[in-house]
């Protein structure tokens, strides 16, 4: 289960004995032109990482905030027709791995 809070980032939580809570950063932006959308975005990053077969519960949380974040770069809440979040790229950084998402528009 995973409870949202914007800026603040998220909390991943894992059953277990007890439930495990992690707390994730969110993606820092310079600029938000638009948060509307952005928990969609951060929902269908989650679903498509969880889709792809990722193991790591934490990656997919960074991964869907990062999606998120994309969302409110742009003006209402939805990437242009044909764009493309591409996030296979992982590098580690202060020991923990960090996902690279790059947005591709195709026209």
């Amino acid at each position: 289960m995973v409870v949202t809070n914007g800026s603040e980032g998220s909390v991943l939580y894992e059953k277990g004995e007890p439930w495990k809570a992690t707390k994730v950063g969110a993606v820092k932006l310079d600029t938000v032109i638009d948060s509307t959308g952005a928990g969609d975005g951060f929902v269908a990053g989650l679903a498509y990482c969880i889709y792809k077969g990722h193991e790591n519960p934490v990656n997919c949380v960074r991964f869907a905030s990062a999606v998120g974040a994309i969302v409110c770069q742009k003006k209402g809440g939805y990437l242009e027709e044909g764009a493309e979040v591409h996030g296979e790229t992982e590098i580690e950084v202060h020991g923990e791995t960090e996902i690279e998402l790059e947005v591709i528009s195709r026209k």
